[in-house]
């Protein structure tokens, strides 16, 4: 809670030729709640300025002088109630002022004329109040109970009601520079154009006004109408709303009865500063299962939600009563940002008109989407939290093909990834630790996902006066200091990533004009969507310049404004470093534009992920709605020459190395070379010399093995009592790229490995490693606490000695006339077999060095599942395929057959092994891994490599019943 308030309150009823007669009473009333909040008792700093009190500089003396004794933590009101005037804006310094005027406040002048208390001046003096270097502002909230137009029309009184319009007739004079009340301490030049935000930053705050720019704001019977209602719904409220719900409630009293629509903006704090509560309080916050209902005496029940919120005619809601009670209800009509409720006569007589309501709505402001999670315990996990969050529109699929999202892990680091990307890669967030996932963590991630979704694809399907774009939109590109138009393709605008200077950003400069081409006014609201999953409100915030400076900005017919223009108008779009990280062709980001012929834009419950909702909606009962998408997608096609130098230490990092892994290198060439994929590799990128180039594959196994070890390391000291195994093998073993057998055994495991991609039998017996790594196993499970021994070694290998590059030398060659083998063994020759027999010997020798010198250890091979040897002419890369192109094996149904007779015979000789040997099993793996399965000829998918996995867990689960 907030330690002091400190509040500002002016009131002028006594202006010469204009008087007011409700602006003292307004105060009066403002000064009564704050007075008689629990809250703010013993806490609360008041000082008034009423009539004559209220000149210019005794307004600037106390806001910088009273307010400006607001620390941080404190919060602050500045209340005005009196009338608002233009003032005519020097063209040459307030560019971008659209209507030529500057806004602010009539203040008296010590001559006792009006002296104009401009916005800039406000700003300026909030600035000399609580801009201080290296502490943050108060809460600080304005109100303006005044009208900011300049032309007067006074209303006449309707229903026995005196009217009076809080503004003043015509438009003062320019004034001289001098005049300002920074005119001493900025030249004229100093803010114009981006000096403005430069010289003269907004300092964050809330600001709620009582009309837009073109209406009148009213004092109805001697107090205003915005005050009044104001502190109508504060009373009502109970909790303390957050702005955006007070915004609408107060939006809902005055709707229709006057024509006077409030604003809420946050100057220099973005939308972050509407989601907390009045005066800083804290807020209660209801996300979208809950609307605000209050009763307006011209329509009858309003709610603050409508067609934008997913609300339509018929839709049933709840009416929330004391002690949990009900009244049910239904939506009778529907417009862009509120709706009529239809109450039942006997249920009305329930509700208080002077009180507002919560209303249980049931929304889905979320799109469709599937997931997959292969894991069954997280996918249980995953199942109870969506089946108990209410409106959720994410459900699992059946299949991994048909998933939006897919639970994807490298190396036993996981993530959720789009299920269209190969390699995959993080959609949203980084890769995270199985043992450290957290189920509501990753429904949350989806579930952001989905709210995007829904706000890029978000229309109104039966748009009245809108028909094609709402808007024009105009795209110039600067290149070698030209600037030229971006054609767009559709709603795409693809232009080319461009380095400025070597080694610096890879920028795309943008300059963006929006036009109206109606022949009558409209009102836009831009956010901007990234390719990370997240929607903002595109106004300026602490740290993030924003593209335009109101959250809804009026366009008049014929009307242009640049994007960006407070700030010089230029936007650089950069491919930055994470595309180059992950090896993306091209980064895209997007303009969701909601536009409306009167001011009902409504947006925040479209942030992500941000999850309240604000309505900024006009009086009138006719209401229309569109949106636009502009899509800016950015190419680097010069980023590989960039990558090398920071690519070893993308690689080192523990979280991020597999993915860079999986998207740098070729994932087809595991079983011989790596190479670099080639959209990651022009000319000249990598020379042959470097070590990228000559030394891929090995680099490749150095980092993983690195960071299985890391794991190892973890899992021992959070699982000690885990059964402790070791590894050796080639790429079923060991996939830097994918998440391979081993990755999916750790999960219940605590595995040692020391598997290698491209590895084979014979290198495992030269180098030795495989012994070695029980003694390393036990000294890493002793410093971790642990007490157990390794009772497993899980062996593969083979699969390189046979169908690495050498593969061609096996086969016959069957395209010389009366020498075509008849049937699939034929195709083999006698090296085959030789090569066969060798590789057998080989097993029998470590599983014979394995009972000497590990005794207790028991070893589990397998032979593995029937490889799939790409069909005749296929492009890609081939181990099988191709070498059986070049013998003449030609026929699809031929090339499978020998397939699946080299690996029936290589399974049935291992089995002889096995059962030879008394600490040794075999696991057959044939027919684990389904066609849709296969990663490329000879290596599975993740989703295979979980087939192989599960086939060889209870392998070691069985020997562990069996052999306690």
């Amino acid at each position: 809670m907030p330690a002091q308030l400190y509040a500002l309150l002016i009131g002028i009823n006594d202006y010469p030729g204009a008087p007011l007669h409700g602006c003292a009473a307004d105060v009066a009333a403002m000064e009564a709640y704050l007075v008689a909040q629990p809250a703010w008792e013993g806490r609360l700093q008041l000082r008034k300025l009423l009539d004559r009190e209220a000149t210019k500089q005794a307004v600037a003396d106390a806001l910088v002088g009273h307010l400006g004794q607001a620390g941080e933590g404190d919060s602050v009101l500045l209340y005005f109630s009196g009338h608002g005037a233009q003032e005519v804006a020097d063209p040459e310094v307030w560019e971008q002022e659209q209507d030529g005027c500057l806004e602010g406040i009539a203040c008296r002048g010590l001559d006792g004329q009006i002296e104009l208390m401009a916005d800039k001046e406000i700003r300026y003096l909030l600035g000399q109040a609580f801009r201080r270097e290296g502490a943050a502002p108060p809460h600080i909230l304005t109100l303006f109970d005044c009208c900011h137009s300049g032309d007067n029309t006074r209303s006449s009184a309707q229903d026995g009601e005196e009217r009076a319009v809080k503004r003043l007739a015509g438009r003062l004079p320019q004034r001289e520079w001098g005049q300002f009340l920074f005119g001493g301490a900025y030249a004229a030049a100093d803010l114009k154009g981006e000096g403005l935000q430069r010289e003269m930053p907004q300092v964050p705050h809330v600001h709620l006004a009582a009309a837009l720019p073109d209406q009148a704001a009213l004092e109805v019977n001697g107090q205003g109408v915005f005050t009044q209602s104001l502190l109508q719904v504060l009373s009502s409220a109970g909790d303390s709303p957050d702005y955006y719900t007070l915004h609408q409630m107060v939006r809902n009293y005055i709707r229709f009865k006057y024509r006077q629509d409030p604003q809420l903006d946050a100057p220099g704090g973005g939308s972050r500063l509407l989601y907390q509560g009045f005066l800083g309080l804290a807020p209660r916050l209801e996300g979208l299962a809950f609307g605000q209902m209050v009763y307006n005496t011209k329509k009858g029940w309003v709610l603050d939600k409508g067609e934008v919120h997913g609300l339509s005619e018929g839709k049933e809601v709840s009416v929330e009563l004391m002690a949990g009670q009900g009244l049910p209800g239904s939506v009778l009509k529907a417009f862009a940002g509120y709706s009529i409720l239809d109450i039942d006569f006997e249920s009305r007589q329930q509700l208080d008109k002077k009180q507002g309501y919560r209303v249980r709505l049931g929304l889905k402001q979320e799109a469709p989407m599937k997931l997959w999670c292969p894991f069954p315990p997280l996918k249980e996990a995953l199942s109870t939290l969506l089946d108990k969050a209410e409106g959720a529109a994410l459900h699992f699929s059946a299949t991994a093909e048909e998933a939006d999202l897919a639970l994807t892990g490298y190396n036993g680091r996981f993530f959720w990834s789009l299920a269209s990307a190969a390699p995959a890669y993080p959609a949203i967030g980084a890769p995270v630790l199985y043992d450290e996932l957290q189920p509501a963590v990753l429904i949350a991630q989806a579930r952001q996902v989905s709210k995007w979704q829904f706000t890029k694809s978000l229309y109104n399907p039966k748009p009245s006066v809108f028909q094609g774009q709402p808007l024009k939109v105009e795209i110039w590109q600067q290149t070698a200091g030209e600037w030229a138009a971006l054609p767009p393709k559709g709603e795409v605008y693809p232009c080319a990533a461009v380095e400025e200077a070597p080694g610096g950003l890879l920028q795309a400069r943008l300059k963006i004009r929006l036009s109206n081409p109606h022949p009558f006014q409209v009102y836009f609201t831009l956010l901007y969507l990234d390719s990370q999953y997240s929607a903002s409100l595109s106004v300026e915030e602490p740290g993030r310049p924003g593209l335009l400076e109101q959250a809804a900005t009026p366009l008049g017919p014929g009307q242009s404004i640049w994007l960006f223009g407070h700030r010089g108008g230029v936007i650089p779009f950069t491919f930055g470093e994470r595309e180059q990280m992950l090896n993306l062709e091209e980064s895209c980001s997007w303009f969701k534009l909601l536009v409306s012929a009167t001011p009902d834009i409504n947006y925040a419950h479209l942030l992500v992920p941000q999850r309240r909702m604000m309505d900024l909606t006009a009086g009138a009962d006719w209401s229309d709605w569109a949106t636009q998408l502009v899509a800016i997608k950015v190419s680097s096609p010069a980023v590989a020459a960039r990558v090398q130098p920071s690519l070893e230490r993308w690689l080192e990092d523990d979280s991020w190395g597999d993915v860079v892994m999986a998207r740098h290198f070729d994932a087809t060439g595991w079983g011989a070379e790596l190479s670099l994929r080639a959209s990651a590799r022009p000319a000249g990128a990598l020379q042959r010399s470097s070590l990228l180039w000559g030394a891929a594959l090995q680099l490749a196994n150095a980092w993983a093995g690195a960071r299985r070890k890391g794991r190892f390391k973890r899992q021992l000291e959070k699982y000690p009592s885990r059964t402790l195994i070791v590894s050796e093998g080639d790429s079923w073993f060991q996939h830097p790229a994918l998440m391979d057998t081993i990755d999916h055994l750790s999960l219940y495991y605590n595995i040692y490995s020391k598997g290698a991609a491209g590895d084979s039998l014979r290198a495992y017996l030269q180098t030795g490693e495989w012994l070695e790594a029980f003694a390393e196993a036990r000294a890493l499970a002793k410093a971790a606490g642990s007490q157990e021994q390794p009772r497993f070694l899980l062996l593969s290998g083979g699969g390189n000695d046979i169908l690495g590059p050498q593969f061609s030398v096996f086969l016959r060659d069957g395209g010389q006339a009366g020498n075509r083998p008849s049937q699939p063994g034929e195709w083999l020759n006698e090296r085959f077999h030789a090569e066969l027999h060798q590789v057998m010997a080989l097993y029998r020798q470590v599983l014979l060095r394995l009972q000497l010198d590990e005794p207790g250890v028991a070893a589990v091979l397998h032979g593995y599942d029937y490889v799939r040897p790409l069909p005749h002419n296929a492009g890609g890369k081939s181990w099988l395929g191709r070498p059986m192109s070049e013998k003449g094996l030609l026929a699809e149904e031929e090339r499978q057959a020998v397939a699946r007779y080299l690996i029936d015979a290589f399974n049935q000789e291992l089995e002889k092994v096995a059962a030879g040997a008394e600490n040794a099993v075999w696991v057959d793996l044939r027919g684990a891994v389904q066609p849709w399965q296969w990663a490329d000829e000879i290596h599975p998918n993740a989703e295979g490599y979980q087939m192989v996995a599960a086939r060889i867990s209870a392998a070691i689960d069985q020997i562990i019943l069996t052999r306690p």
